[in-house]
């Protein structure tokens, strides 16, 4: 098999897959008319909808990784097959073969993408109240494939110069050129996909020593806050930014809808999400290092076994264990992280509630960005959730309504109602007050950690699964029609 039979054989592999990301892409498109109808219909509300098609979205993802996988798999057998490789030793034609499969795939997802957004990606943004054109989604898929470019060609560089069997100095040239352009779209992600401005400069601008004294006792590495518009292509909560020293992203909709103590819960609430996620990926990839390690000490021991039937032995079942040790880790790791109340929502609602000793107004605030968001909640949503969006807050405020009849932290103000752009209760008893601008006089960060008191609240649960109040629609960020149905009527596109 020589170059040229390697050059077609990826061409032809190189549109297969990329077809077939064209195919799942487009399927999306009768998945979010369906929603769209459905909502039209008053069938499900708009966040709900919108996380439903993300559900949907999510597995068709899913499997297309999993036929490309396959059809590349394949192509590598074939081709050792034509090329009549034996043994460990490969065939120059294979290994630029095998060169070019990482672009290939990297190729396939980018059109999937693209199609994807194409196909369904604005209409599914207008489900959430904003009104963007196809024009400004596609722009939007292009910047985020551009930011993954660095990354791939970092792990490119390595394919070449080990399978081409380059010299290794070679890394020294390119490897912390492109590392350095991989942290960097890494870090500055949210910067490049979001407009945003410094807090400083908006009218904000009050809150930043507030920030930067809940990082000090949360212990966050804090750099900077920026402000995001909510009527923008963007987010409508919030989110936390960087590699090192983290830059804090908050939602002028939240801000402008939200006093001092629910804005102190959401921001220790996305420090505790950072980090839960961050100690999440960095197990997952201490024990994916680990076992690669592991993969090349054994390569390296069949290389200084002369008996091949032991060396095949050896690596055959030693290959076998490192998947099952694998795939234990990640279970045990995965399984602590998400168990019970170990659960991302549940974990990072305790820790905002016990930090600002407030579990009070982390309950006004989940109600609060339901609203803002049309149900999908964003960053405080239990993801992947099948429930509806209503009944995962509920479930919530249980958890919050038990932490509070228990002895923790608790602040002076923990059981004064919480100022709110639209009533909460939990069961029958109201939570909230109504919220004017200004505001009230925001009360001081504490120094340390609140002491523990007893719960001034009785024993008994309030909470009791009864109907819950209609949603009040907050200022116009979620779009309302004549009957109060967040969402309205929206247009589809031509």
């Amino acid at each position: 098999m020589d170059i040229r039979q390697v050059i077609v054989s990826e061409v032809a592999l190189l549109l297969t897959v990329s077809a077939l990301g064209g195919l799942f892409g487009f399927i999306s498109r009768p998945l979010i008319n369906r929603q769209f109808e459905q909502v039209q219909r008053r069938l499900v509300p708009p966040g709900y909808a919108y996380r439903r098609f993300l559900i949907a979205a999510y597995y068709i993802r899913l499997i297309f990784l999993v036929v490309v996988a396959f059809c590349l798999v394949s192509s590598v057998i074939v081709v050792l097959t034509m090329s009549g490789a034996q043994g460990p030793s490969l065939t120059m034609s294979v290994r630029w073969y095998l060169v070019g499969l990482l672009p290939i795939l990297w190729i396939s997802i980018a059109i999937y993408s693209l199609v994807f957004e194409g196909a369904a990606g604005a209409q599914a943004t207008q489900l959430m109240g904003l009104q963007v054109t196809r024009g400004q989604v596609l722009a939007f898929r292009l910047k985020a494939i551009v930011l993954s470019l660095p990354a791939v060609l970092l792990i490119e560089s390595l394919v070449v110069v080990f399978a081409l069997g380059l010299a290794v100095w070679l890394l020294l040239i390119c490897l912390p050129l492109l590392a350095a352009l991989a942290f960097l779209a890494i870090g500055q992600r949210y910067r490049i996909l979001y407009p945003s401005r410094p807090l400083e400069q908006t009218q904000w601008a009050r809150l930043a020593p507030r920030i930067s004294d809940w990082a000090k006792l949360a212990r966050f590495p804090y750099r900077q806050t920026r402000v995001t518009s909510s009527q923008a292509f963007g987010f409508r909560d919030g989110t936390v930014g960087g590699l090192f020293r983290r830059t804090l992203y908050l939602s002028d909709g939240v801000l402008s809808n939200t006093d001092w103590r629910q804005q102190d819960a959401l921001i220790v609430y996305l420090f505790a999400r950072d980090r839960r996620l961050r100690l999440a990926v960095i197990s997952n990839l201490g024990i994916t290092g680990v076992m690669i390690a592991a993969l090349v000490g054994l390569f390296l021991a069949q290389t200084t076994i002369s008996n091949s039937a032991m060396a095949e032995l050896v690596v055959g079942f030693g290959l076998f264990l490192l998947v099952i040790t694998l795939m234990a880790l990640r279970l045990v790791v995965n399984f602590r992280l998400s168990s019970r109340n170990n659960r991302l929502p549940f974990y990072c609602d305790r820790v905002a509630a016990e930090l600002t000793g407030d579990p009070l107004a982390m309950m006004v605030l989940l109600n609060t960005l339901n609203q803002i968001s049309g149900g999908y909640m964003g960053a405080a949503n239990a993801y992947f959730s099948r429930e509806p969006s209503q009944s995962g807050i509920l479930s919530r405020m249980a958890q919050l309504d038990s932490l509070m009849r228990q002895p923790g932290p608790r602040a002076p103000w923990a059981y004064q109602l919480v100022p709110s752009m639209g009533p909460v209760y939990l069961g029958p008893v109201p939570l909230t007050i109504p919220y004017e601008q200004p505001g009230t006089a925001p009360g001081p960060v504490p120094a340390t950690r609140y002491p523990v008191s007893v719960p001034a609240t009785s024993a008994a649960p309030m909470f009791s699964p009864v109907p819950p109040s209609p949603a009040v629609p907050i200022n116009t960020m979620v779009p309302a029609d004549s009957a109060g149905w967040p969402g309205g009527d929206y247009p589809t596109l031509k």
